[in-house]
């Protein structure tokens, strides 16, 4: 039986991403065990005076009939799924992070129907992850020839977020009894060019910065396991930049959960290495924020 009390919400809005996302979200309610619920903004337009009772009845009529295509897609596939559904007038952004208010999980497409197609990433899922007090999932379109993930990749790096990050991804994990992967990539401190010749002790530091690294993850990890006893929770330090190690690890998995900022020097809402997954990742990318 579902579970009422938080809801897995998806946006959409006609594009490719977010009936990709529609998809997902789906699968991730039933599999959670939670309810659906699937809203849609009509465009900003709708509410100005200058438009006509009669425009206005068509975007209206066509928001929902949109959804209610949706829903009974949705049915077809999770005939026991809990499933309640809204159109609103107004700003896909403000309706988005109302909704977050209350949800367990926000799910959104990289790019709506309004972005640019050149965009890897549109600005109303950039807004939505930046600012949502729950974990927000944006999901590209989906690739037919592409496999289904069966793993979650949490991306750790020792800050508070990425112990959210942690959190939220074992008790995924959990739920849809998967394994998760916990990632840890470090930089060459000096990043030297092959070319250049390295220097007799420079090993060491090297070794030194990989132990380092293996100790951070460690102490990120400690007490999750007894947490979630079902999880198993593999651990993973890599040399190299961290969007791309985690990208490359994670190329096969069903979603990537990164904190909303970590250690790094961008500290914005958004940090660079969570930024830089939600524009590149091809799978579905949950960013977590502490305040949630």
């Amino acid at each position: 039986m579902a579970s009422t009390d938080r809801a897995v919400v998806v946006g959409i809005d006609g594009s490719p991403e977010s009936r990709a996302a529609l998809t997902y979200a789906a699968e991730l309610a039933a599999g959670r065990h939670l309810s659906l619920r699937v809203v849609c903004a009509l465009p900003e337009g709708h509410a100005r005076d200058t438009w006509t009772d009669i425009v206005r009845r068509k975007l209206q009529t066509d928001g929902e009939h949109l959804v209610a295509d949706a829903v009974d897609e949705v049915r077809r596939d999770f005939p026991r799924l809990a499933i309640a559904s809204e159109v609103v007038a107004g700003s896909a952004v403000a309706m988005l992070l109302h909704e977050a208010e209350l949800a367990d999980t926000l799910v959104v497409g990289s790019r709506g129907a309004g972005g640019f197609t050149g965009l890897l990433l549109g600005s109303t899922a950039l807004h939505v992850a930046t600012r949502a007090r729950c974990p927000v999932v944006t999901v590209p379109t989906t690739d037919p020839t592409r496999p289904a993930g069966r793993r979650i990749v949490v991306a750790v790096d020792g800050s508070p977020q990425a112990q959210a990050a942690i959190e939220y991804a074992c008790r995924l994990a959990d739920e849809l009894s998967e394994p998760v992967l916990a990632v840890h990539a470090w930089n060459d401190p000096v990043q030297l060019s092959p070319a250049v010749l390295v220097p007799l002790d420079y090993q060491p530091l090297l070794l030194a910065e990989e132990q380092a690294g293996r100790l951070e993850l460690a102490e990120a990890l400690a007490g999750w396991a007894e947490k979630f006893p079902s999880v198993t929770l593999e651990q993973r330090v890599l040399q190299g930049q961290p969007v791309h190690v985690i990208l490359t690890e994670a190329a096969a998995a069903r979603m990537i959960v990164v904190g909303s900022r970590g250690h790094g020097p961008v500290r914005s809402l958004l940090g660079s290495v969570s930024h830089g997954l939600l524009h590149h990742a091809a799978v579905p990318v949950a960013v977590v924020h502490t305040d949630r």
